[in-house]
């Protein structure tokens, strides 16, 4: 089977989508796992996907330093760019308007979906340098505006705001991160790695509100053992875990201030 990458969700048209080492991007229905689509066409592993706002297109990054848009449906290359280093990691910006790339190099780099002018080629809008190592994984930061949240093998979590290209926050996760998720409402960031864990963190003061040990928790890990769907389904776990963390530290923030 195919080794998944990287992991995007559109809950809207029920699809999930995922990079693989096979250079192939796949489509699953998220209603029963089935395959929807391959969109082949990479030449080297895809390691970052994301589905736009309307399910209706995905962009791709990948080790062969090129981003794709594709149309669903079709599976036809709506547009494609070449950029300097491998793409380790990919994410919209919260706007929909902007790709976010994460490289090999340890930059991130900044990219205008709409197409510029007829016969120009894909400029870079924002270069972003801090990482010491590969930007292993991005992700929006709802409701933040213009901000992202990446993880790098240097063992480090940070929010960027991409118009300024400005460090907003940092925190150490302290082993190589493979992944990250915010809360949607942008107070609670997770963190894995590749030693199975998971790391909660506040973005209000950067402190971290809980780790979690062994496996992601899934509740149908039991009955499905595809490897694309446990990927997804850790996405949705670290998600719905700082969920609960932040629930958890309200509660919690309640009771004292009843004492």
């Amino acid at each position: 089977g195919a080794i998944a990458t990287g992991a995007s969700v559109n809950a809207g048209k029920a699809i999930v989508a995922f990079g693989t080492k096979q250079n192939a991007v796949l489509i699953h229905s998220t209603a029963n796992g089935q395959l929807v689509k391959k969109l082949d066409g990479h030449t080297a592993a895809v390691n970052g996907v994301a589905i736009s706002a309307d399910g209706l297109q995905v962009v791709s990054g990948s080790d062969d330093k090129t981003v794709r848009i594709w149309q669903i449906d079709n599976g036809q290359v709506v547009r494609q760019f070449e950029t300097p280093s491998p793409i380790k990691s990919l994410c919209l910006s919260g706007d929909g308007k902007q790709i976010v790339t994460g490289h090999e190099d340890a930059k991130i780099r900044v990219w205008n979906v709409a197409p510029g002018e007829a016969g120009k080629p894909e400029m870079v809008v924002k270069e972003i340098a801090g990482h010491g190592g590969p930007i292993t994984a991005l992700a929006q930061m709802l409701p933040l505006g213009p901000q992202v949240v990446s993880g790098s093998t240097d063992g480090t979590v940070r929010v960027w705001d991409i118009t300024s290209g400005g460090q907003v926050k940092t925190m150490g996760h302290g082993a190589p991160v493979t992944s990250v998720a915010a809360r949607a409402d942008g107070k609670v960031i997770a963190s894995g790695s590749a030693n199975n864990s998971a790391k909660l963190w506040r973005t209000d003061n950067q402190q971290m509100v809980a780790e979690l040990r062994g496996h992601l928790p899934t509740k149908r890990a039991e009955s499905e053992t595809n490897e694309a769907n446990e990927l997804a389904k850790q996405h949705v776990a670290l998600a719905d875990a700082a969920q609960k963390a932040a629930d958890a530290s309200a509660k919690e923030r309640a009771e004292a201030l009843k004492k």
